[in-house]
């Protein structure tokens, strides 16, 4: 792209544009194109003109980008499917602006059947926020991470992702588990920070991530995940650092918790080997400990990371 770009003569008249620029998700494009004078960009995704009528502005985003630059390389997200006018504001350091509009086509997928897949959403529900909507759907056994506006539309597809939760961060990335599933539909072997144009920052390996990951206080990420050559699932923590991916501290439960038999409430299947089914944690704030619900045992307990000791249990009391 970035040879094709430099080698024509692109004009914020007439762009280079790129649809789906890193293969990653198909509702974004790149827009790049030089000015003679440094300039700043704003861009706006207007609501199609055959769903006007019908939608609302909420339908409608813009981007704001402030540094005043003769080379531009505009990121534009939540396109619709099907034609889409792009308008780009131009503004030189003296406050004169120029207007331009931009004609990009993006396709969802056929295997994402727009009309098979509905959701519905209350506007008026206080719950709801600006912006877009995302969800981890499953279509047909493939699951992805995808967005929504308001009105039900497809604004952003992620085709890496897996089955995940969905975490937002602070620097306006996503973190999700790929598509690299490792057995099972939600067992996987790493997850991703990425951009909504698709561009992938990091990628952390670890065996067997189930459901759960989350920033730690320290900045380093703690993940749910499967002790590799053990004979069991969902019951070790892994504490990988942010920048290089390696892991600095991990725990396998069979030490943690110190009981005479590693076997699941019977109602569960996969009794030993799948005995604790890790789900969810979160850390204690100003704390090095985490509470963690253990489906299979049917309670909360409270790790304490630092001496890998189990120093409080929610349960109910069956006596």
């Amino acid at each position: 792209m970035e040879a094709k770009f430099q080698a024509g003569n692109y004009t914020a008249e007439a762009p280079y544009v790129e649809v789906d620029p890193y293969g990653n998700n198909p509702l974004s494009a790149l827009v790049m194109f030089k000015t003679k004078d440094a300039t700043k960009v704003s861009v706006t995704v207007e609501v199609p003109a055959d769903k006007s009528g019908a939608y609302d502005a909420e339908s409608t985003f813009s981007f704001n980008f402030d540094e005043y630059t003769t080379t531009h390389y505009v990121p534009v997200y939540a396109l619709y499917d099907g034609q889409n006018t792009v308008t780009l504001t131009v503004t030189d350091k003296a406050g004169k602006t120029e207007t331009y509009s931009v004609a990009v086509t993006a396709k969802v997928p056929d295997v994402y059947n727009v009309s098979a897949n509905t959701i519905a959403m209350d506007k008026k529900s206080s719950t709801m926020k600006d912006g877009l909507n995302f969800v981890s759907y499953v279509f047909a056994g493939d699951a992805k991470v995808v967005a929504y506006d308001f009105n039900g539309n497809y604004r952003a597809i992620m085709t890496n992702a897996g089955q995940s939760k969905i975490y937002d961060l602070k620097n306006g990335h996503l973190a999700f588990e790929d598509n690299n599933v490792l057995h099972g539909l939600y067992y996987t072997s790493s997850f991703i920070e990425m951009d909504m144009m698709g561009k992938v920052y990091q990628k952390y390996l670890v065996n067997g991530i189930h459901h759960e990951f989350i920033k730690l206080e320290n900045g380093n990420w703690l993940v749910d995940a499967e002790l590799p050559n053990a004979n069991t699932t969902e019951d070790y923590f892994v504490e990988l650092d942010n920048k290089s991916g390696n892991i600095v501290r991990d725990w396998w439960l069979k030490d943690s918790m110190k009981m005479n038999k590693y076997e699941a409430n019977p109602y569960y299947s996969y009794n030993k080997e799948d005995w604790a089914h890790v789900n969810s944690f979160v850390q204690i704030p100003g704390e090095d400990a985490i509470w963690y619900s253990a489906r299979q045992n049917d309670g909360m307990y409270l790790l304490n990371l630092s001496t890998n000791k189990i120093d409080a249990i929610t349960a109910e009391d069956d006596a």
